[in-house]
């Protein structure tokens, strides 16, 4: 078991505190996600050089445009989330990831899109690779 002093940059949550924070951070990641699977289905020229690319991104076109828009878009929506101390690390992964101190170390409890709660927490090191389930004392 690892004993590290937090860093004093990282936000940790309670378990009451991240359960609590779902139904505010739910709608802003839902519509983070919507754009993220609409960009993806934008159809957009094979560009081969840089040169090309600029000339696209110039054209004005609407696909470009639309693209533009829905990115922008998402990056303020990913602002909003992360200015309440959660963490994405990636959007296809559909998860929210809560910081916190538990047995003197920190674990990321985790919350895919759809979940009712907080059911899930992986190791610092792990990442989206594994999710293990929370004991019950802890699911509130």
């Amino acid at each position: 078991m690892r004993h590290e002093k937090p860093d004093p940059k990282v936000r940790l949550f309670s378990p009451e505190e991240a359960q609590r924070l779902l139904p505010k951070l739910a709608p802003l990641f839902a519509d983070a996600l919507r754009l993220w699977n609409d960009i993806n289905r934008i159809p957009l020229p094979p560009v081969s050089s840089s040169a090309e690319f600029k000339t696209y991104t110039e054209s004005g076109s609407p696909e470009w445009e639309e693209l533009k828009e829905k990115g922008v878009t998402i990056c303020r929506l990913l602002e909003q989330l992360s200015d309440y101390g959660i963490e994405i690390t990636e959007l296809d992964q559909r998860t929210i990831h809560f910081p916190v101190l538990r047995n003197y170390e920190i674990v990321y409890y985790c919350w895919r899109l759809g979940e009712d709660k907080i059911a899930y927490f992986h190791p610092e090191e792990c990442r989206c690779a594994l999710r293990l389930p929370l004991p019950e004392t802890e699911v509130k």
